[in-house]
């Protein structure tokens, strides 16, 4: 065996190699690049030995799908790649996610608010009242209004959530509002989503998770666990009051 033979067979086995090293990574990026080396490799061995081939034998049935596998991976690769890419989002909006949706990747974001459909209410409005189920998830976007459960108020501005909980427990479990909410401001302008929009949405897992976040920080903000920029909320006797409090 020459030289030239002996770097072609150590492609070849190094294309196995990097394929079976392939099928151990749970990163799909990684996946996707060790695939390209090793089916770049896989085409330069083949590629190899088909050109050795005698007169009228040939292994093109093999390169061609080798060829089709590489386009593949790296389209695929490209494309994942661009899913992991932020994109730029005006100060406003960062603003938004961050107090709704603190871990949503921009590129979910912009997706999210494209698909939500926007409503603008008066003051007095009533977005919500005791007792009424809910169908979609909504979020103030520009506004305030104002919470009252059993006598006592308290000021809902933007970023605030409701909703959530039917769309978490289900809808014949827990979908009976115990709070009034009302339009304080002079106009309010909130987002909302379907909850059959969001379980379709939730079949990126990435989405899911960030949703899931921003339904447990919501529930921290609305019953006092979390302070908005003023730091961390220590407990009292090492016990959060209004967390047992909502429990």
């Amino acid at each position: 065996m020459n030289t030239l033979q002996t770097v072609f067979v150590v492609l070849g086995h190094l294309s196995f190699a990097l394929t079976f090293l392939s099928f151990t990574q749970t990163n799909l990026i990684r996946l996707r690049i060790i695939a390209v080396v090793s089916q770049v490799l896989g085409l330069a061995y083949n590629g190899w030995v088909n050109y050795k081939m005698p007169e009228g034998q040939d292994i093109h049935l093999v390169v061609f799908w080798l060829a089709m596998f590489l386009i593949l991976n790296i389209y695929m690769l490209m494309r994942e790649i661009a899913t992991t890419l932020e994109v730029p989002l005006a100060t406003e909006d960062r603003e938004l996610l961050v107090k709704s949706f603190p871990t949503i990747h921009s590129r979910d974001w912009v997706e999210l608010m494209k698909r939500g459909t926007k409503k603008t209410f008066q003051k007095d409005a009533v977005l919500l009242a005791v007792g009424d189920s809910t169908k979609c998830l909504q979020l103030i976007v520009k506004g305030k209004a104002v919470e009252i459960r059993d006598g006592v108020k308290k000021e809902c501005e933007s970023g605030t959530l409701w909703g959530e909980l039917t769309y978490v427990m289900g809808n014949d479990y827990y979908n009976s509002s115990p709070v009034d909410i009302i339009v304080s401001s002079d106009s309010l302008t909130l987002m909302e989503w379907p909850y059959e929009l969001l379980r379709s949405m939730a079949k990126n897992k990435r989405f899911d998770a960030a949703l899931q976040n921003g339904f447990v920080h919501s529930a921290g903000m609305k019953h006092g666990l979390l302070v908005k920029a003023q730091g961390r909320r220590e407990p009292e006797n090492g016990r959060f009051p209004a967390l047992l409090d909502a429990l």
